[in-house]
């Protein structure tokens, strides 16, 4: 379920969206998911082209097992040999066999079975399960918003870009402060200082599907990554420096960025 915030659009463009949904309301009864999908996806895209304030937004509690859990899904991970290690380990561990020996002289036949496709299916549904609740009892607070971190590599009057200039700060946080990494701005020269941005968002803005794919992955728990809908509207909490020091943000504190 996605819902579209349109309290900051003008009449002109509420008019506008309103009539795309009117025009394509018809595409919803199309048997063909992937056609469905694809027009969905390319419809939005329209959207977000038309208006930069377009905002959407999406509760933890709407997304379902079978919305992330698919053929596609299940397909890709069992071409990505670390999660297929992952689940071959975590049965042989189940099965009372010797893992190291498993690994090194796996059976091709069994695991081309449709026994250990189900076995594999059911452990991703496991991930699944086990990376919504995390975010739903350990991750989002009381007042169901998630603080989530950045980390930037900035040049020497990045301050004053940041008041004067700034406007977007990326859809891709962490929501883990330790867990945040600049991954781009490789320029040393250029940009030679780093820091982190600390900021906190309602959930509904949350791209749930993207941020629970990037977190079930059994090898890249480290990465705790958060993907955020582009337009989320930001507030900066704090900056502190590569030590750890909490910088002066007076001039920014009431500046509001976009994702």
């Amino acid at each position: 379920t996605i819902e579209i915030n349109r309290k900051n659009l003008s009449s002109e463009k509420v008019l506008k969206i309103n009539k795309w949904f009117d025009e394509n309301h018809s595409l919803i009864q199309l048997k063909d998911i992937e056609v469905f999908s694809y027009y969905v996806r390319f419809s939005f895209k329209y959207l977000f082209e038309m208006n930069e304030s377009l905002l959407l937004e999406m509760s933890i509690e709407s997304i379902k097992l079978e919305d992330i859990v698919n053929k596609q899904l299940i397909d890709y991970f069992m071409s990505d040999e670390s999660v297929l290690d992952y689940v071959k380990m975590t049965y042989a561990n189940e099965n009372n066999l010797d893992t190291e020996q498993y690994l090194n002289n796996p059976n091709e036949d069994f695991e081309k079975s449709k026994e250990f496709r189900e076995y594999f299916e059911y452990e991703v549904e496991n991930m699944f399960w086990e990376t919504r609740n995390k975010f739903v009892y350990d991750i989002i607070d009381d007042n169901d918003e998630i603080s989530i971190w950045r980390q930037m590599r900035v040049g020497s009057n990045w301050l004053e870009h940041l008041e004067k200039q700034g406007q977007r700060l990326g859809i891709w946080w962490s929501w883990d402060s330790k867990a945040a990494e600049s991954h781009w701005g490789y320029d040393i020269k250029e940009k030679p200082i780093k820091i982190n941005i600390e900021s906190k968002i309602n959930t509904n803005y949350v791209n749930w599907p993207a941020t629970i794919k990037a977190n079930m992955h059994p090898t890249y728990e480290e990465e705790k990554e958060i993907q955020l809908f582009k337009n989320t509207p930001l507030k900066i909490v704090a900056i502190y420096d590569q030590r750890g020091n909490e910088l002066d943000i007076s001039k920014i504190k009431n500046k509001i960025f976009k994702a």
